[in-house]
């Protein structure tokens, strides 16, 4: 995948899908998943094994790495990539379980025999790696290290190309697309040939060539037109499968993902039922406070209860071994904890049930 059609592939995804709820983030061998939810599910290939590229598959399949688990039910909130290179990335934010935010960012390298993908922390941390392949051997791509970009091998892009008059000089530019764009510059000049591509990286259409091969903007007048949608780099993202054992697959993975997700917002929704019981948490907490000097420790006492209807007595079971003082401030504590988790599961929720 050369890198104007890297670039022209995430400019789509960030108008497209921006703000949409990851479901899952999965790995198959040298392939990465990326499954989206924006009013209805997308799934985002990216595959290392040459020739890597970026496309949209029929399912995700996989398995999901403990560390890529923290981006389930986050929002990508940015897409983009480096002067038209092939370095690209996502900024995906979801929430710890304390509600604070945090952004992780999966940053795409599809170069060659030497693609690669990484999950890098808001410290700039390597948290995950899809596998060892390296093209800067300077740099040291280990788990836990800094990420930092491979060294660029071209000074120029078509945003800094007032001195350049030939395409094979700039970032981007392969051989195919070097000499499809100077056949373009011999006919209507350099300059007017950069506006003209930069034009064709942002719309969502993509070409073919008559040998089969596809580009960022037409290698001819009357190349051949295709959607991203349709988009199939060497040769599409099942390899040799064939489609019986495709569709079983993808069967066997769905019924898993729905045991799993069925499972879950059960949970979920005992916890959001407990989690809304936190009046009742606090209401105790009232009423030990406002007795304090009756509880004398463990045994059942008759308190005065003090509500919207007057005063009351009511009978209290103390079980705490605990001073009433500490023990009333422990469960203000509590209601406020279960208060908080209230609109978080809602959400944990919504996205289990998407």
């Amino acid at each position: 995948m050369d890198g104007l059609s890297f670039h022209k592939a995430l400019g789509i995804i960030k108008r497209r899908y921006i703000g949409s709820a990851v479901n899952r983030v999965s790995v198959q061998k040298d392939q990465l998943y990326i499954s989206l939810f924006k009013n209805t599910h997308i799934n985002l290939l990216f595959k290392t094994n040459p020739p890597p590229s970026l496309e949209i598959s029929e399912a995700a399949l996989g398995e999901s790495v403990a560390v890529l688990a923290n981006l389930s039910g986050a929002r990508l909130t940015e897409a983009g990539n480096s002067a038209y290179d092939r370095l690209g990335w996502f900024v995906f934010q979801n929430r710890r379980p304390s509600g604070k935010p945090i952004s992780y960012k999966l940053i795409l390298e599809p170069m060659g025999n030497y693609a690669n993908a990484f999950l890098v922390g808001e410290d700039g941390t390597i948290l995950y790696r899809i596998s060892g392949k390296n093209i800067d051997p300077d740099r040291d791509i280990g788990v836990g290290k800094v990420y930092t970009e491979p060294r660029a091998n071209k000074r120029y892009s078509l945003d800094n190309s007032e001195t350049i008059n030939d395409f094979k000089e700039l970032t981007g530019f392969y051989p195919l697309t070097a000499n499809a764009a100077n056949t373009y510059r011999d006919e209507i000049g350099f300059a007017q040939t950069v506006d003209f591509i930069r034009q064709e990286l942002e719309n969502d259409t993509f070409y073919r060539d008559e040998r089969g091969k596809i580009l960022p903007f037409p290698p001819y007048k009357d190349a051949e037109e295709l959607p991203f949608d349709s988009l199939k780099w060497g040769g599409g993202s099942n390899g040799s499968l064939n489609e019986e054992k495709i569709a079983e697959t993808i069967r066997k993975f769905y019924q898993k993902q729905l045991d799993h997700y069925t499972k879950l917002a059960g949970k979920l929704d005992k916890e959001l039922e407990t989690a809304k019981k936190y009046p009742d948490v606090n209401a105790e907490a009232d009423l030990i406070k406002s007795n304090l000097h009756l509880i004398k420790g463990k045994g059942a006492y008759e308190l005065t209860h003090y509500d919207e209807n007057g005063i009351n007595t009511v009978r209290y079971d103390y079980n705490s071994d605990e001073n009433p003082s500490v023990y009333a401030d422990k469960l203000y504590q509590r209601a406020a904890k279960l208060k908080r988790a209230v609109p978080l599961l809602e959400e944990r929720i919504e996205q289990t049930e998407q």
